[in-house]
């Protein structure tokens, strides 16, 4: 005959299931770079790391120092210096090494991610500013006014913080930017790779630099054609593409940083650029050096 249970003691058996299950479950684990018990932990940097990379490999370096514990610093290239436990500030040859990769044009010049992978931790930008928000980020979370003698974070740490743009689209006579391609000079590619990285750092949008013959897309073209003016920079939308002309020496680098100072930098939201668009910089004589993207005048 079947029996019932009371409500009193069908609570009591749910909650020791429910007890059962929450115990079965896999504690969080936790990584503990200086934990004895393990190599020592170093912090690799790029063996060609620029200025600002070394700043924030300094003060990674430095913040643990103040605390006592001293982390030797090595480059990707010390083969026989890798370690079981590394920090690795930037991008080096240690993504390979552990298997994993990074989309750092999705995070943006900007922008970070720190991730934990074994005993290794990854610091890195889209670019030089955005490696060193990260490791300012890592301090602030992992190592300020924390406890000498440890340095513990989630096992799966997994942070990102991609850039934020103030201009969310750019429109070239109906179409995005991102359709686009860069066709660059035949004997000068340094103002494509300009035009890509400033466009990038505005953006977030990563242009290919194709070559002349490459099947047809929409493209900005540098072109060996003249301005109508003397001593000018054109940026001409022509055909549904658009037309690059000056007659000046560095002329498209002056003119590309007009460009973007005048015009890019200050927008928010679509940039709309309609069909017969047309910026026209007419520089005469004078050369100033912020017009190269530096500082003073010359």
């Amino acid at each position: 005959m079947p029996t019932s249970l009371s409500p009193a003691r069908l609570c009591l058996i749910l909650s020791a299931a429910l007890i059962l299950a929450l115990n079965a479950q896999p504690a969080h684990q936790t990584l503990d770079l200086l934990s004895k018990e393990h190599a020592r932990c170093k912090i690799v940097r790029p063996e060609t790391a620029g200025r600002i990379e070394r700043q924030a490999v300094n003060l990674l370096r430095n913040a643990m120092q103040a605390k006592g514990d001293r982390l030797p610093v090595i480059t990707d290239a010390a083969e026989k210096d890798v370690s079981e436990t590394e920090i690795v500030i930037g991008q080096t040859n240690r993504d390979a090494q552990a298997g994993v990769s990074f989309n750092r044009i999705a995070l943006g010049s900007e922008g970070f991610q720190i991730k934990a992978v074994g005993r290794r931790v990854f610091i890195l930008g889209g670019g030089e500013h955005g490696t060193k928000k990260g490791v300012q980020h890592f301090l602030r979370t992992f190592v300020q006014e924390k406890p000498a003698g440890s340095l513990t974070l989630p096992a799966d740490y997994d942070y990102a913080e991609p850039q934020k743009y103030a201009i969310s689209d750019v429109e070239i006579a109906g179409r995005s930017l991102a359709d686009f391609v860069i066709i660059p000079l035949t004997d000068d590619h340094e103002p494509a790779t300009l035009l890509r990285d400033l466009i990038f750092q505005n953006t977030g949008l990563w242009l290919e630099i194709a070559a002349p013959d490459a099947p047809k897309k929409p493209a900005i073209v540098f072109s060996n054609q003249k301005p109508e003016a003397a001593g000018s920079f054109e940026l001409l939308e022509q055909k549904g593409d658009v037309v690059l002309k000056t007659d000046l020496p560095g002329g498209f680098v002056r003119g590309l940083h007009a460009f973007f100072a005048s015009i890019v930098s200050p927008s928010k939201g679509t940039l709309a650029m309609p069909e017969t668009y047309d910026f026209r910089k007419n520089f005469g004589t004078a050369v100033l050096y912020s017009e190269f993207g530096a500082r003073g005048d010359g």
